[in-house]
């Protein structure tokens, strides 16, 4: 038995002190670092680095060995800001498939043991700096096609409130429906 609990304390002396290896690398601050300065995560003693770019396996290999934050807000800061990562084509598929399904607002499935609830409150949470809309508020582009004299009244009531027509649109689409 005291055999078993002194294999149980090395192990976990060793890992203890695998994550801290990596905690203390500079692979782990640039990571911490973006996802910091893009608004998803607060870290205290890393410096916030909005402007870097960072390898999408680097940030899924760290989040699994010791930070399971990068894992729950990743997926939304790849949706959000795309450029930040680098080689998202090489990702994993159910990666992949986790940033589709938030983009189109269905379900999907979890990844790498964080619940795709959890993916989907993070994609929906306000980052501190401001940086990006919310899921919740990105608007969807449609093209509709309307007659031209449809199209010199929308002109006319559209300037008459000061605004554009997709503004004026949506004006009157929340009057009829009821929306606030």
């Amino acid at each position: 038995m005291e055999e078993n609990f002194a294999q149980i304390k090395a192990r976990a002396r060793a890992l203890r002190e695998e994550a801290q290896a990596i905690r203390s690398s500079s692979s782990y601050a640039r990571v911490v670092g973006v996802l910091s300065g893009l608004g998803f995560l607060i870290a205290p003693g890393i410096k916030p680095l909005p402007t870097s770019k960072v390898e999408l396996e680097e940030a899924i290999a760290i989040g699994k060995a010791v930070e399971p934050r990068i894992l729950e807000v990743l997926p939304a800061a790849v949706l959000s800001f795309p450029k930040s990562f680098l080689h998202i084509e090489k990702s994993p598929e159910n990666f992949k498939e986790v940033v589709s399904a938030l983009k189109c607002g269905k379900a999907g499935p979890d990844f790498e043991g964080v619940s795709f609830k959890k993916l989907r409150e993070a994609a929906n949470r306000p980052t501190k700096n401001g940086r990006r809309k919310l899921l919740a508020e990105r608007r969807i582009p449609k093209t509709f096609r309307f007659s031209p004299e449809v199209i010199d009244a929308m002109k006319e009531q559209a300037r008459r409130r000061g605004s554009d027509y997709t503004t004026y649109i949506e004006m009157l689409i929340r009057r009829d429906s009821g929306l606030s």
